[in-house]
């Protein structure tokens, strides 16, 4: 009997990063597509409409990188 692995998605959707962020669907929505945007101006896929890369998002919010390096100065908001 053969087994089935379940393969993790490389995105995350809507409704994933509104529980994430803890936002509403439009909050939601608009981050997702100016973070495509961005990946797209430097020449990435940054997945489709309602959908965007996991590793991305770590690097927006967290500061980790592909290399395992981390950026301490990352914010996801003005505190003015």
């Amino acid at each position: 009997m053969s087994r089935v692995t379940k393969i993790e998605c490389p995105f995350y959707r809507t409704k994933e990063i509104m529980q994430l962020l803890g936002v509403c669907k439009t909050t939601a929505c608009k981050l997702m597509k100016e973070w495509r945007e961005e990946l797209a101006s430097k020449g990435y896929y940054g997945g489709q409409r309602g959908q965007i890369s996991k590793s991305y998002v770590a690097e927006k919010l967290y500061g980790y990188k592909k290399d395992g390096s981390y950026e301490e100065s990352v914010r996801i908001c003005n505190s003015d």
